[in-house]
């Protein structure tokens, strides 16, 4: 089942997330202090896994990477249940924060990593002064998971 991120949510919280000059795998929303690195190292076949920094906790997002036949289009697919475990019990956390529940992390988050991730992967194609169909890259969000988070969890 692929979920869909409110649009009208999504268009009303556009950030503008710009590659880091110091850092190829890293892009960044300066205002927010959103940020995605890429993570190249022990990464399974055909997925992409992303630390992903939102509202000063960073967690691990993993996808799943397909291409199409003509290697232009490029779709990351994330499990929502993963992302939310990733995100409640990231190591990284300070203390006494709350965390929010599955609907809320569904509108505040999803949309941003979204946004992130389409930067980072059309920032890694190469040059875009170079004449050449450039790289389209698509987001989905899968989840096997109830709506229902039970309420805000410590």
């Amino acid at each position: 089942m692929t979920v869909d991120v409110d649009s009208e949510a999504s268009r009303n919280n556009v950030l503008a997330f710009i590659p880091d000059p110091e850092n190829r795998r890293k892009v960044f929303d300066p205002d927010s202090g959103y940020e995605l690195r890429g993570i190249f190292g022990s990464v399974p076949k055909n997925e992409f896994w992303f630390d992903f920094c939102f509202d000063d906790i960073t967690f691990m997002v993993k996808s799943k990477l397909s291409w199409s036949t003509d290697r232009l289009r490029l779709t990351f697919t994330f499990n929502v249940a993963q992302l939310y475990h990733s995100y409640r019990y990231s190591p990284r956390r300070g203390r006494g924060q709350e965390t929010m529940c599955l609907a809320d992390f569904r509108a505040q988050a999803l949309p941003h990593l979204r946004n992130a991730v389409v930067a980072f992967a059309t920032r890694a194609r190469g040059d875009p002064r170079l004449p050449g169909e450039r790289l389209k890259a698509e987001v989905e969000f899968a989840d096997p998971a109830p709506e229902d988070c039970g309420g805000q969890m410590r």
